[in-house]
């Protein structure tokens, strides 16, 4: 059980990359991976940043502001809609006209943290998830997995080859009481990735959407595992 966060946040900038941002450098020594964190629809840089404590201290941590504003202080990577129950409902042209600028933020913010693509991951919630899902399949030279939270897979023709994602790992987590995006996402998401073959961790918790301790301490040692892998 992780009782106690690792230490206090650090929110620092990091020198080479000028895009809006928070910044942990690796505080452990040994091998050194780079994951970067991409915030959910609404929200801002600051709220997975505030993980940070609890993750693996190998990791230099880059946590994103998405490009586009909603209002003062909260973002998005893409518009939505929601029903009147709450529920979110992602358009596949909405989410493909923006997803050429996400990646190129992704895209810069690996370059920044300058470690190998097999030690190379993203962390994304919610909306979040769904650009991680899409830059593993359009940039696979970049990255070698990542975790992706209370998401929802990117439009089904979205590199659409059986081998595309060969060789990279995901972790993937959904709450069952989860509203927001309803669990089936969750489920349709790790079955978009396995079609493109990758190699996938499915868990499922008794929570909503929301990053809750079960699946902090899951994601913390997935992560881990996975450096040591790309370590040997």
């Amino acid at each position: 059980m992780i009782e106690q966060p690792r230490g206090t946040i650090a929110a620092v900038f990091h020198p080479g990359f000028s895009l809006p941002h928070r910044y942990r450098p690796a505080r452990a020594e040994g091998v050194h991976g780079a994951l970067i964190l991409l915030h959910g629809y609404g929200s801002n840089e600051d709220d997975l940043f505030s993980l940070t404590p609890y993750l693996d201290e190998r990791f230099h941590v880059l946590s994103l502001r998405a490009p586009l504003m909603l209002m003062p202080g909260a973002y998005a990577w893409f518009p939505l809609t929601f029903t009147a129950r709450g529920e979110a409902l992602v358009n596949a042209d909405d989410a493909l006209r923006n997803l050429h600028h996400a990646l190129q933020i992704i895209r810069e913010a690996a370059r920044a943290l300058a470690q190998p693509p097999q030690r190379t991951f993203l962390l994304g919630f919610s909306q979040g998830a769904v650009i991680a899902a899409a830059a593993l399949a359009l940039m696979p030279e970049h990255l070698a997995g990542g975790v992706l939270m209370s998401g929802a897979a990117p439009p089904s023709d979205l590199a659409s080859g059986a081998d595309v994602l060969r060789g990279k790992t995901a972790l993937v987590t959904h709450g069952v009481h989860d509203t927001v995006l309803p669990v089936q996402h969750g489920r349709a998401l790790a079955a978009w990735l396995r079609a493109r073959g990758a190699h996938v961790t499915h868990c499922e918790y008794a929570a909503d959407h929301t990053v809750d301790e079960a699946m902090l301490e899951d994601l913390d040692r997935w992560l881990g595992e996975q450096l040591d892998t790309a370590a040997d």
